[in-house]
């Protein structure tokens, strides 16, 4: 290419004078700006006449439309500016038209020759000014081009200029860079080095960091540094070791965490712990993941900031964290080094620890050592180091105490001569030679003599332990068992005893452990004795026990006191079985359970029978509902629970009409079907919480609960009597059926489940009379028998006073030879207008009223006097059975009135039998016991009464000193033909021999239920079929007959 000799200055003077001929040459777009029509239509044709010149004029008067029409890019060449304007005066024209197009050249309009004035507006930016008048076209045309012109050189000197300051900017950013860089490596190169020194000298880990943070900051110059170590905590925190600089300040708000969760943890130190390299921000202003410490840092100098992990064996165990005020710190080469010193850092810890856990070794070593050598001295076991031929070396203190010799008066005996007894020298030599030749071990039980001569059994343990190139020494260990082959012995001697006992037999120590059990364990629980020795009673236990039962067990026998129960235990098999056990502790003579000694008795048979009992007896069998024993049961538990409740309680009454004809005309078995589908059928209207029960014969008991209203009762009962609609099919017939309701509800008609249930069924025979198939409420006003009850209660009161009570007594004989043993006391009312009184009608009036207290003891006097009586006059010994309610039993002064009255009365007390009804028993069985056992203390005779009607407790059963049990006559009324009440009968009779107890069965009436009664082992009876209940002056008729053929 050829290269122009022209001088700069006439190149770019000839390039701007082509641009302006270009200019001219082109279209020009001019911005005229006059507000006076006239100068502006002269300027236009001015323009006109000047062929060289090819103008598009767009023409304003106001110097707001000006700037709106510049603000479009490019749109005009040129800008002629009248300074005179409506919206706008002088000077202020050029500034606002400047502002608009700052690029554009500006000529100014004056109306007269002013130089200092056009001075003025070329200072303001205008390239040339014109005279309005005055403008011919040479005029006109050199000042276009000058204004073009001017503002041409002005655009390429501002480009030049542009040009020039960028070129020396960036010369001087590079120097600057370069030097920055050179400055930061040399501080790297500071830091390595120092830190290297500080890990060589430092002493601890806490040091070494401190140093190094130091060093970074004093020696290399930057303007902070320090170790976060990271926390295992929820919250994963770092913490702040160590820390120095000139802002360590800021350390002290810091918060700084490695979980990538949570903001604190996305800052350099918290990156590097995680990800395990180093972070580097060049820009702290700018980073948007140091956004939580932004402001606090820039606040104390910091720009940059690198974090640096510290790494061994893999992992993140602290970061390095450093600050500098300089922008755009630590490029590759300075982080290298860093890296570096970080390395070196992470390898001095490692080293101090090293260094420090080899301190602590030897440091444990040497514990280890004296914890040996005491542990040896105060050891509870002998400790013998000796040798056969250079004898005693080490002797500890047990090994003093039990010998009676002090240490330094067998060093250098041997252990056999001085401690073992004559006969057994031979054989412990030859035990020891043994395992001194072969480096082995051996156990050996001999006895040793102390220096007072005493025998004491020594278990040892004796182990070789070598010696370079010598003989072997021996360690003896000895434990004294003396006491415990004693203790081993009587445990045989017991174990003999005890081998052959029938009951069941068990000890442990007093942790439990089972040290012997007899024959009869083995039995019961189908363990061998092999199985169970060294392991606890728990491999026995079945789970039915809660935490409080074992807890109440053991705070009973380790406080010194013997613990019984019955026990649910399970046997190896997995067949439960129960056992009523004792548990007695054994102590030593300072007072201190030692061992316990558990005896029991398995009562599974029992037990079971007596549940056969409870199920039997609470369920009709025909039916599968509950009977009535087990309905009032159930309403009595929710009259108690619903004491002040706002619902109404409503209990039915029903009993099926003319059941006893279709009975007695299709027989039993179609008389049992009906039961069952009338049963199925009232079961479905029964509500969910309701209670249906079968009482008996063909009557059923409804309890309704949860209802808010009396008008919820009587559809309920519709119901009920609606399905008696559809006929019955029994043996393929069509029976029709239908029955009365009667209905009592609580409270308005009675407070307990006698009352409730008595007053439905007054309410069903009040339903009969008025025609049967229909429900009746209980109403007071039209109950005669309530009456009754009134006038018996008063006149009941004045009967003790009055000696209107006289008794009956009922012979109770041998089933086997009909001989008279016993009578029972029965009371009787001899009312003075309506005669004899049933004792259905007014005893529970008495008890009601709580005068049965009174004349009990009236009954009893009157018993004891007549058996007195009777002994007197030649009659041979019979029992007295007289029956003591469940108020009596409440009364304190029972136990006293008794003994009074036999010891004025002149009765002996082995004649007196007292029966008490199974429910009475039940209701404060504790209480009871303890009165039990104080008449059983006297030689009283005890009886338990209607049995088989309650719910007693087997467990606590067998605890009465009771002698008999009677068998209740409901269940007696209906055997043999009764399958449900034979098998109660004969559980009840099972159970009493189980129980060692007599059984006297009541309410005999016919042959059939003598024999059935003989057949299962009773052993006395009572009933109508010997005799009737008779007054005194007729008993000893019965005693001279027979009373049963």
């Amino acid at each position: 290419m050829k290269q122009s000799n022209e001088p700069p200055g006439m190149r770019a003077e000839a390039a701007w004078s082509a641009d302006i001929d270009g200019r001219l040459a082109g279209r020009l777009n001019i911005l005229l700006v006059e507000d006076n029509p006239g100068d502006a239509r002269l300027i236009v044709e001015a323009l006109k006449d000047v062929p060289e010149i090819d103008a598009e004029i767009t023409a304003t008067a106001r110097i707001s439309e000006a700037e709106r029409l510049l603000q479009a890019p490019h749109a005009f060449t040129l800008i002629l500016l009248d300074l005179h304007l409506d919206d706008c005066e002088g000077i202020e024209c050029l500034v606002r038209t400047r502002n608009a197009a700052p690029d554009l050249p500006v000529v100014v309009l004056t109306g007269q020759q002013d130089d200092e004035q056009a001075r003025r507006y070329i200072e303001l930016g205008a390239q040339d000014y014109l005279i309005k008048g005055e403008t011919d076209r040479d005029i006109l045309v050199r000042t276009l081009r000058y204004a073009l012109s001017r503002a041409s050189i002005v655009h390429h000197l501002r480009q030049q200029t542009e040009a020039l300051e960028a070129a020396r900017t960036e010369l001087t950013t590079r120097v600057a860079e370069r030097t920055a860089e050179l400055t930061h490596l040399n501080r790297a190169h500071r830091a390595l080095s120092a830190a290297n020194h500080a890990v060589m000298r430092a002493e601890s880990e806490q040091q070494l960091l401190q140093e190094v943070c130091r060093v970074i900051t004093e020696i290399a110059g930057y303007e902070l540094a320090w170790v976060g170590i990271p926390q295992q905590d929820e919250a994963t925190t770092v913490r702040v070791a160590a820390g120095a600089g000139t802002a360590a300040k800021y350390l002290e708000s810091l918060r700084v965490t490695w979980g990538a969760d949570s903001k604190f943890g996305n800052g350099p130190v918290g990156k590097a712990l995680r990800e395990r390299r180093t972070v580097v921000i060049r820009d702290i202003e700018l980073d948007q993941g140091f956004e939580p410490w932004r402001e606090q840092a820039l606040a104390s100098g910091f720009r940059s900031v690198t974090g640096i992990p510290l790494i061994e064996e893999g992992a993140s165990w602290a970061a390095l964290a450093i600050y500098s005020s300089d922008g755009n710190a630590f490029d590759s080469a300075e982080v290298t080094l860093l890296k570096q010193l970080g390395a070196d850092l992470s390898y001095g810890m490692r080293t101090l620890r090293l260094r420090d856990q080899h301190a602590r070794t030897l440091h444990q070593l040497a514990d280890r050592e004296q914890m040996l050598h005491s542990l040896v001295q105060i050891a509870p076991t002998l400790i013998v180091l000796w040798h056969p031929e250079e004898g005693i070396q080490l002797f500890n203190r047990t090994s003093e105490t039990l010998s009676g010799y002090r240490s330094e008066e067998v060093l250098g005996k041997n252990l056999i001569d001085l401690f073992v007894d004559d006969e057994e020298r031979q054989a412990s030599r030859e035990t020891i030679d043994r395992i001194v030749a072969t480096g082995g071990t051996a156990e050996c039980e001999v006895t040793c003599l102390t220096r007072g001569g005493e025998q004491r059994r020594i278990e040892w343990h004796c182990t070789a332990l070598a010696r370079p190139d010598e003989t072997n020494s021996v360690l003896s260990i000895g434990v004294d068992i003396t006491e415990r082959r004693q203790r081993e012995h009587q445990m045989r001697q017991l174990s003999s005893a005890i081998e052959a006992a029938a009951e069941i037999v068990a000890i442990t120590n007093r942790n439990g452990i089972i040290e012997y059990v007899n024959p009869a364990f083995e039995e019961s629980s189908g363990y061998s004795s092999a199985e169970v020795l060294g392991r606890t009673p728990v491999l026995l236990q079945s789970g039915l026990h809660d935490e409080a039962f074992y807890s109440d067990l053991w705070q009973t026998i380790l406080g010194g006191d013997t613990f019984r129960a019955v026990f649910m235990n399970r046997r190896k098999d997995g067949e439960l079985f129960y056992e009523d056990k004792t548990i007695t502790p054994l102590m030593d003579a300072d007072g201190e359970v030692t061992h316990f000694i558990t005896t029991g008795r398995n009562v599974t048979k029992e037990r079971q029978a007596a549940e056969q009992i409870h199920l039997l007896s609470s369920y009709d069998a025909l039916t599968g509902l509950p009977n009535r024993a087990h309905f009032v049961d159930r309403l009595e538990q929710t009259l108690h629970h619903r004491k002040g409740g706002d619902s109404i309680l409503a209990t039915l009454f029903l009993d099926v009409d003319r059941f006893k004809v279709i009975n007695e005309t299709l027989g039993h078995a179609a008389g049992d079907q009906l039961i069952r589908d009338i049963a199925r059928r009232i079961n479905d209207c029964v509500r969910g919480g309701d209670i249906l029960a079968r009482l008996g014969g063909d009557e059923f008991a409804i309890l309704m609960q949860n209802y808010e209203a009396n008008d919820d009762v009587a559809p309920f009962a519709t119901r009920i009597l609606n399905t008696f609609k559809e006929p019955f099919s029994i043996d393929s017939k069509e029976l029709f059926v239908t029955a009365s309701v009667g209905i009592s509800q609580y409270p308005a008609d009675g407070k307990d489940a006698s009352q409730l249930l008595g007053r439905a069924e007054e309410a069903m025979y009040q339903a009969k009379e008025r025609g049967k198939n229909r429900f009746q409420f209980y109403s007071a006003d039209t109950s005669s028998r309530s009456f009754e009850q009134l006038s018996l209660e008063t006149s009941l009161r004045k009967a003790l006073e009055r000696d209107e009570f006289v008794l009956h007594f009922q012979p109770q004989v041998d089933i086997h030879t009909g001989a008279v043993e016993a009578v029972e006391a029965l009371i009787r009312w001899q009312h003075p207008d309506l005669g004899l009184v049933a004792p259905a009608d007014f005893i529970p009036l008495l008890e009601e009223t709580g005068l049965i207290v009174p004349v009990g003891e009236w009954v009893l006097h009157a018993a004891a006097e007549q058996h007195v009586a009777w002994r007197e006059a030649g009659l041979p010994p019979l029992e007295m059975a007289i029956n003591l309610s469940a108020l009596q039993l409440h009364q304190e002064n029972l136990i006293a009135v008794v003994e009074t009255i036999l010891r004025e009365s002149g009765m002996e007390a082995r004649y007196l039998e007292l029966e008490i009804t199974e429910s009475a028993v039940m209701q404060r069985i504790k209480e009871v016991a303890k009165l039990l056992r104080s008449f059983k203390a006297m030689d009283i005779r005890l009886t338990v009464d209607d049995f088989g009607t309650g719910y007693s407790s087997l467990s606590y059963l067998t605890q009465l000193p009771i002698d008999a049990l009677k068998v209740d006559r409901s269940f007696v009324r209906n055997v043999p033909d009764s399958e449900q009440d034979a098998e109660v009968t004969q559980a009840v009779v099972a159970l009493a021999h189980s129980l060692r107890l007599m059984v006297v069965a009541e309410g005999i009436e016919t042959e059939q239920q003598l024999q059935f009664l003989r057949s299962i082992g009773c052993h006395r009876a009572q009933g109508f079929l010997f005799s009737r209940p008779v007054p005194a002056d007729q008993i000893p008729a019965l005693l001279s007959a027979p009373l049963m053929h």
